[in-house]
């Protein structure tokens, strides 16, 4: 018996990096997914389609041919998330095949969607009984054990589906669903320079050697809580000029390269009411608001993105296929 998932991707609209600081964040759950298919087994294996890794780095003899250290301790963090989500659950052997249309490390929430994935094809299996809320908190633990430190917000993106809002308060973190049923986005994906958890350190140090960094984060709190407000009222424009500040707020933490930046401005010169990068940073991916999509879609693919998606209405969360 085998039993397949497919879990959602996300795209950070306000708040990456500040979120760490228990800034608010609001993030966008994208119909653009990653399918699991579980099936138990003597053995664990886990199977995946084409993978995207940051770099390639092979070694090539007469007799056989190697990947290097990087490509390695990439795929091994990518297949510790399942391993450590079915040891979460109980099941220690499976077979297990992932297909996704998104990079490792793109920005937008792959591990914690092949979290979610695994996690609710192996209760369906167990019979384990977990809604998606149950499965969002399993899977935020997992994240945990792997990255060492995680926000709830990809898991939970993953998990719940809808635009949500994240914040921080004294006895834990807020969930919120926010009324946001179709919002014009565009999202490119580039290459990605640098790992997440060595732009978070880098920030990290930032903030500790200046109140200025200090500063930004704190702006960049308060970006979401107006960008929350528009994004209520449906005020397109001002959310545009709002992810603008956003993107100039990582610009000065040093987290949008120039392909970035060059794109964000091609964008914007296409109609968009704004753009930003999203997520980590240093490459990754970059969201645009318009209502012209598509001649938005062609300036992001013109000024070099690797993968272009129109989205406009936010995805339902995990779901059993």
């Amino acid at each position: 018996m085998s039993v397949s998932a497919r879990a959602p991707t996300k795209v950070t609209l306000f708040g990456e990096h500040s979120v760490v600081y228990g800034k608010p964040a609001i993030v966008f759950s994208m119909p653009i997914y990653i399918n699991v298919k579980l099936s138990l087994s003597d053995d664990l294996m886990v199977i995946t389609g084409p993978v995207s890794l940051r770099s390639v780095d092979l070694v090539i003899s007469k007799d056989k041919i190697e990947v290097g250290d990087l490509v390695r301790k990439q795929m091994e963090k990518y297949v510790s998330y399942v391993v450590e989500a079915l040891q979460t659950i109980g099941v220690e052997g499976a077979r297990v095949e992932i297909e996704s249309p998104m990079p490792v490390g793109a920005g937008v929430g792959t591990s914690a969607a092949v979290t979610v994935g695994t996690i609710a094809a192996a209760c369906a299996l167990k019979r384990c009984g977990l809604n998606k809320e149950g499965i969002a908190k399993l899977a935020w633990e997992v994240e945990k054990k792997v990255q060492g430190k995680a926000s709830p917000m990809d898991t939970f993106a993953s998990a719940l589906g809808g635009v949500l809002w994240i914040e921080k308060e004294d006895s834990g973190w807020k969930i919120e669903r926010l009324s946001v049923d179709q919002l014009p986005l565009v999202v490119g994906i580039f290459e990605k320079r640098k790992t997440t958890a060595e732009l978070v350190r880098e920030v990290a140090l930032k903030v500790q050697r200046s109140e200025i960094y200090k500063d930004i984060i704190e702006l960049m709190g308060k970006i979401a809580r107006e960008a929350r407000e528009a994004l209520i009222k449906g005020d397109l424009k001002e959310l545009g000029e709002l992810m603008k500040l956003n993107n100039a707020m990582l610009e000065a933490l040093g987290l949008v390269t120039k392909e970035v930046s060059n794109a964000i401005h091609a964008a914007e010169l296409a109609g968009a009411y704004g753009a930003k990068a999203s997520g980590a940073g240093s490459g990754g991916a970059v969201v645009a608001l318009a209502e012209d999509v598509k001649a938005v879609r062609a300036a992001l693919l013109a000024s070099g993105a690797k993968k272009v998606f129109i989205v406009e209405n936010p995805s339902r969360g995990v779901e059993l296929i």
